[in-house]
């Protein structure tokens, strides 16, 4: 979505909506984003976010650029790839009272790639976000540039970290942050 300073609400009314195919191929792939000041929010439903395989860090379902939002609002979401990204200095991304599951590196993510991601905020409010995968190579929200995280009433579960602040202000309240530690498939490092 590009419409400069537009929004727009998805409202699932309680139904499913379902955005590309569980084994599609990685060549398949498309984030649903905003940029250029779009504000985009979906709410009330089951979300399956099927859009995004390809397990490059950089990739998400769903990414904001800068100065642009993206809230996913009262839903069960089951998510393939990372679930959301805010790229750009002044993006944003929401989850507001939904439960969670995603089956990518990161749950919620940054890129350090470029300065010009810097400045972004993360909200999580009200919401369960559970991150899985069968090596447990997983983090919940991964933070790596300058940032805002706010994380109140929730719970974020990886299996190797929950929440990894590398830079930024976070502010974290009456929530539970867990990883279970279980790694599958590591490199073991030599200690001789």
């Amino acid at each position: 979505f590009d419409d400069a300073n537009g929004s727009v609400t998805l409202d699932l009314c309680g139904n499913i909506f379902t955005l590309g195919a569980l084994n599609a191929a990685e060549s398949d792939d498309a984030s649903v984003g905003a940029s250029n000041g779009f504000e985009l929010r979906i709410i009330n439903g089951t979300l399956n976010a099927y859009n995004c395989h390809n397990m490059n860090q950089a990739n998400a379902c769903f990414a904001a650029a800068a100065d642009s939002a993206v809230t996913l609002e009262d839903l069960k979401i089951n998510a393939t790839g990372s679930l959301m990204m805010p790229t750009g200095y002044g993006a944003s991304v929401a989850l507001i009272n939904s439960e969670a599951t995603v089956s990518g590196y990161y749950g919620i993510a940054t890129n350090a790639g470029d300065a010009d991601n810097y400045g972004v905020s993360i909200t999580v409010t009200n919401s369960n976000l559970k991150v899985e995968r069968d090596d447990g190579d997983t983090t919940g929200i991964v933070l790596n540039v300058t940032n805002t995280l706010t994380i109140t009433d929730s719970t974020v579960s990886a299996q190797r970290q929950g929440v990894f602040l590398r830079a930024g202000n976070a502010t974290i309240t009456n929530s539970h942050i867990s990883a279970d530690l279980v790694l599958t498939n590591y490199i073991k490092y030599n200690t001789d």
